[in-house]
């Protein structure tokens, strides 16, 4: 009940959450210890007592909202979930049993994933086989985990890259719609020009990688997919065509008078919706489009 208490008030009030941390009454030691009795209490050989389990999520939950509310905290919670420094913890809870603490963890990974520079290597091999979990919100927490990583080097590439193409065709139009994003952010990440940029372009090319987005992006049947994944997929096509080989497969493959119908269609929509998602298509197809009718000397 207390914790329950403590997690209304974190999600509707972020005052208390700034309260919480900066305060210096509770430091993350005691989370820390909290939450790894927690975990060791479920592992699979001990017997949890009921409730167990809902505790460790309301406490990933906390630890989320904490994120959430600002990135400055982001150095508590890395104290809690990860005390000695190696993402115990934290990798013990991706890897449980329990669909639900699975996902509330894969969630908090996500936040802890957005910092700035290289992304904690044990912490991202822990997640990447998530992104073919059974469970859909699992999936679709990974998916945005890795995502966020991407921002952090090639590290991500080879191990993410074939998991990250399935979630292209997931049922859920939010995991698509991560999958894509995170593309995009391999995209943006790197260089064409430098060595492991040039690495990434043949791998990308080998996996048909803008086929599949293509095909998001210009689907044959009209509306058969959201405008968020066909925004996510063509704002992945504008970051993948600074590849010239990627370039010139995308005009081999007609693209051109694809993206032109969506402008055609979006354009009708726009003029009877005011959706921001319809006006960001929209946007991405024209961008799109100037990109593919420029050279590569150009």
């Amino acid at each position: 009940m207390p914790l329950a208490l403590l997690c209304r008030l974190g999600f509707s009030d972020r005052g208390f959450v700034d309260q919480l941390v900066g305060s210096g009454s509770v430091g993350p030691e005691p989370w820390a210890r909290y939450l790894g009795e927690l975990l060791l209490l479920l592992e699979p050989d001990s017997e949890p007592e009921p409730g167990t389990v809902s505790r460790a999520e309301l406490l990933l939950s906390l630890l989320g909202q904490v994120c959430r509310c600002s990135a400055h905290h982001l150095p508590y919670v890395r104290a809690v979930v990860s005390p000695a420094g190696d993402w115990g913890t934290l990798r013990l809870a991706l890897c449980h049993p329990d669909p639900g603490l699975r996902r509330k963890a894969c969630s908090l990974t996500a936040w802890l994933l957005s910092e700035q520079g290289a992304p904690p290597v044990p912490l991202l091999e822990a997640v990447l086989p998530l992104l073919g979990d059974p469970e859909p919100g699992v999936r679709e927490s990974a998916g945005l985990a890795v995502g966020n990583a991407a921002f952090g080097g090639s590290c991500v590439t080879a191990g993410a890259l074939p998991a990250l193409l399935h979630l292209l065709s997931d049922p859920s139009p939010r995991t698509r719609r991560h999958a894509c994003s995170a593309l995009h952010n391999l995209g943006t990440s790197h260089c064409s020009s430098s060595s492991s940029g040039q690495a990434l372009g043949q791998l990308l090319l080998s996996s048909a990688v803008p086929q599949r987005l293509l095909q998001l992006a210009a689907p044959q049947r009209p509306h058969s997919q959201p405008a968020p994944v066909r925004e996510a997929a063509l704002s992945a096509l504008r970051a993948l065509a600074q590849w010239p080989h990627i370039r010139e497969v995308l005009i081999s493959m007609n693209s051109c008078e694809k993206l032109s119908l969506i402008v055609q269609e979006t354009e009708q929509c726009v003029l009877v919706s005011a959706r921001n998602t319809d006006r960001s298509v929209l946007h991405h197809c024209h961008r799109l489009l100037e990109t593919l009718s420029t050279s590569p000397s150009e």
